[in-house]
């Protein structure tokens, strides 16, 4: 189970980073706290220029492992990549092969990973439409056991460090997002909040006494306002937003 005080004050920090600096501290910290050693959290881009700011990217991966990955055009059939691509879902990397089926170039790209100290993992899909997908990783070398008691709080994690990225790389590149959150009317949130708990329609017009069409409407009404398409996405911008306290998805 997340550690609910943690996770709630990694949302509020990281909602409150200013520049890329700030959140690369504040990711370096909850990584060692969970248990990891690195992280990484970028955009999946098939061409990267260091020089430009096409792409998000904030990471302390060991350096000598982003300089092979780059220079190897690993990016292009990272088997990491490919099974982010197919899934909402946060995974291990020992899964990847049920996922994908392993080329020997996807092969080589994990065990030149072990070797520069990558040597297990689990990654955070982020696929917004309309933007390259992404992920966020965290990662372990070879001597270090993946904390999987502490995957659940690595998957919320993952998409608040993701959508705070986003957010400071879209004004980087000159895109403003709206001042103010924008509002939800009572029975979206009311909705909202039971999406978020893992209730289906059915379930959610049981409890609210309404019709499973009209709160289906009400879903599709505040994903239209929050700019997203994904329920998963939906409950992650409300709660970056303010709209949901953490403890409210938990009951």
């Amino acid at each position: 189970m997340p550690r609910l005080e943690d996770v709630h004050a990694f949302i509020e920090q990281a909602r409150a980073s200013a520049t890329a600096d700030d959140l690369r501290r504040l990711m370096e910290a909850v990584t060692v706290e969970m248990g990891f050693e690195t992280y990484s959290l970028f955009q999946h881009v098939r061409d990267w220029d260091w020089q430009k700011a096409q792409a998000l990217a904030i990471s302390n991966y060991p350096m000598g492992w982003l300089e092979v990955f780059f220079a190897e055009n690993f990016n292009r059939f990272d088997p990491v990549i490919r099974a982010a691509r197919r899934t909402a879902l946060g995974f291990q990397w020992s899964e990847i092969p049920r996922m994908v089926p392993l080329t020997r170039a996807q092969l080589r790209v994990l065990e030149c990973g072990r070797r520069e100290g990558i040597a297990d993992g689990f990654t955070v899909p982020a696929n917004i439409p309309g933007e390259a997908t992404g992920s966020c990783n965290f990662a372990v070398g070879p001597n270090t056991p993946l904390p999987i008691h502490n995957l659940p709080m690595a998957h919320m994690v993952g998409s608040f460090a993701y959508e705070a990225a986003r957010q400071l790389w879209l004004r980087q590149i000159g895109i403003v997002r709206r001042a103010e959150p924008v509002k939800l009317s009572p029975r979206q949130r009311d909705c909202l909040v039971l999406v978020a708990q893992g209730k289906t329609d059915w379930e959610i017009a049981t409890v609210l006494g309404l019709k499973e069409s009209t709160v289906n409407g009400y879903i599709d009404e505040a994903k239209v306002s929050l700019g997203v398409t994904r329920r998963s996405q939906m409950v992650t911008r409300a709660l970056f937003d303010g709209h949901l306290c953490l403890a409210e998805t938990m009951q």
